[in-house]
């Protein structure tokens, strides 16, 4: 993946230009919903379900944005606009950890925890890998385990897979330590270390994935992120604007004021800039839950999080095999074919990878359910 650090001060003039409009807009709009829920038109949801969709959401808005970044290379324009969606993968590990901490953080039950792990996740990854290994290779054995330990396939646009799993492994001690660990010098500590891998990284392979995949594909750099979301789990933070609201918007004044030169790049990219965009989207999210017409997008957006792993595998193929020999057969502005394509590739990938990964839930869950039933027969005999 290409990440581009966010240096150009045109850019950041006018991401931060648009943002801050965003976020006047939902100001307003805020102030017309707070009336209206006051006036009896409020929407009842439990707390937690709001914050579960908010999570789901976010995680949507995720694979949307990777699926912009990848779409780069496909039309052969917008490269510049991966400095505003690089945030796309801490936002999915923030939101990962805050959903794996809420299921398992009081009550784990470890052994349906990896097997949920397994089936899950490491089988249709290995699966869909095999697949395109074998297809590439042929019965190259030594080439396949590596494609599948460190996500080479498709250019390793899918390394991101072991990498999760990675912070998957690690969760059962990051439960148990969890009072250590959410002491904020630790947390200090644990982001110091993974900003310094972060750096560490584009220092030595300057973006290029191919020069140092080990590096690319640890998990130390993200570890902060996967931190701060399960720290979020053991907090109540609703998604009604409140305090958040003048924080996303002094985060934003900040950046646009040079936020680079008073708190240095490295604490802007890789925390204003990533927080910023999630107190954003806890926003917006919040405002949007509250207008009847918008439940449809937000729906898709959760189910989109929900299929995240599908999306993530699949989008390549859609991206490099359906649109990469479309693309150029019609002259259009780069802006709208970009959008198009991203957009379609990830509507595509969702439609199909999701229905597949239902299915093979299915299976999966009745297969369970089968053996389950048998044992206790056996049990009962």
């Amino acid at each position: 993946m290409v990440s581009i650090p966010i240096t150009g001060a045109g850019l950041e003039d006018a991401g931060a230009s648009v943002l801050l409009l965003l976020l006047v807009f939902f100001l307003g709009d805020e102030w017309r919903a707070v009336r209206g829920e006051q006036a009896g038109h409020k929407k009842e949801t439990p707390p937690l379900q709001q914050r579960l969709g908010f999570f789901d959401f976010l995680k949507g808005v995720a694979m949307l944005a990777v699926v912009g970044i990848h779409t780069v290379g496909v039309v052969g324009a917008g490269e510049e606009l991966n400095a505003l969606l690089w945030a796309a993968l801490p936002l999915f590990v923030i939101a990962s950890g805050y959903l794996l901490m809420r299921r398992y953080g009081e009550r784990p039950e470890w052994g349906r925890y990896f097997e949920s792990l397994f089936w899950r996740v490491v089988v249709p990854y290995a699966v869909y890998t095999i697949i395109w290994s074998l297809l590439r290779y042929g019965a190259d054995l030594p080439q396949i385990v590596l494609d599948l330990l460190l996500g080479r396939e498709r250019n390793g646009e899918l390394y991101f897979i072991p990498l999760l799993v990675q912070l998957y492994l690690l969760f059962p001690l990051m439960q148990r330590l969890r009072r250590l660990l959410f002491h904020p010098l630790v947390m200090g500590v644990v982001a110091a270390i993974s900003f310094a891998i972060f750096y560490w990284r584009e220092n030595s392979i300057g973006d290029s994935f191919g020069h140092d995949i080990l590096l690319t594909v640890f998990c130390g750099r993200y570890l902060f992120y996967f931190l701060a979301g399960a720290w979020l789990s053991d907090r109540e933070f609703g998604l009604a604007p409140s305090w958040k609201t003048w924080a996303a918007a002094l985060v934003w004044m900040g950046w646009q004021v040079g936020a680079q030169d008073w708190m240095g790049f490295a604490w802007t990219r890789l925390v204003v800039y990533p927080f910023g965009i999630f107190l954003l989207l806890s926003m917006a999210y919040g405002l949007l839950r509250t207008r009847a017409w918008t439940g449809p997008l937000l729906g898709l957006m959760e189910g989109m999080g929900r299929e995240s792993l599908a999306i993530y595998m699949l989008h390549p193929l859609v991206l490099y095999g359906l649109f990469a020999p479309l693309v150029g057969m019609v002259s259009w502005p780069w802006p709208l074919e970009y959008g198009l394509v991203a957009v379609l590739g990830a509507l595509i990938s969702y439609a199909v990878g999701g229905q597949v990964m239902k299915a093979y839930r299915h299976a999966v869950q009745k297969y369970w359910h089968e053996r389950r039933a048998k044992d206790a027969a056996r049990a009962i005999v």
